[in-house]
């Protein structure tokens, strides 16, 4: 029936981090102040779609990518939730819609690696009428432990390289940054 972050079963593992939650719905409206949306935000797309199965060989799960797509969901201005691959409707944690301040593309999925591990995306393609309000991407930056899941050579030493550990309000400040 499908998981995700935002389920009640992940939404009870992210009450345990309530303060990353309540930074990543700040984030959200901070990114809606003056007409913008978090679809503008490169930084911010790139860590919502994070796919540490290509990127390390094995799936891995983080809190923090979980934060943001939660607050995401909630906080977001998107239409109406349509069908993603198979499914003939919206589910929870598999849907497409239009971001409706820059008409971006969002698709949010889901899977479930081993029984109970899930891993969850948001993908967001950014309409080339909708500029860029944040820096380009210099890093993906992580404030939490990738989680690995299931079978397969976790290549935690690589994910240090390619996904640098900083604190939580670097990480904040880092997304939430905007070009002059």
């Amino acid at each position: 029936m499908g998981g995700g972050c935002a389920n009640a079963r992940q939404r009870a593992r992210l009450a345990v981090a309530t303060d990353l939650t309540s930074q990543a719905e700040t984030l959200i409206r901070d990114y809606l102040q003056d007409g913008g949306c978090p679809c503008r935000f490169p930084r911010f797309r790139s860590v919502v779609k994070r796919d540490t199965g290509k990127s390390l060989g094995a799936p891995c799960r983080g809190e923090d990518q979980c934060a943001l797509i939660v607050a995401f969901e909630h906080h977001a201005p998107y239409g109406e939730r349509k069908a993603l691959g198979p499914f003939s409707e919206a589910r929870g944690d598999f849907w497409q819609a239009v971001c409706t301040r820059c008409t971006s593309q969002i698709e949010r999925s889901s899977h479930e690696v081993v029984a109970g591990g899930w891993v969850d995306y948001l993908v967001i393609r950014r309409t080339r009428e909708a500029s860029e309000l944040g820096p380009p991407l210099d890093h993906i930056f992580r404030c939490r432990p990738l989680v690995p899941l299931g079978p397969g050579p976790h290549n935690l030493a690589s994910a240090a390289k390619l996904y640098p550990h900083i604190d939580d309000d670097e990480w904040f400040t880092w997304l939430r940054a905007r070009t002059p």
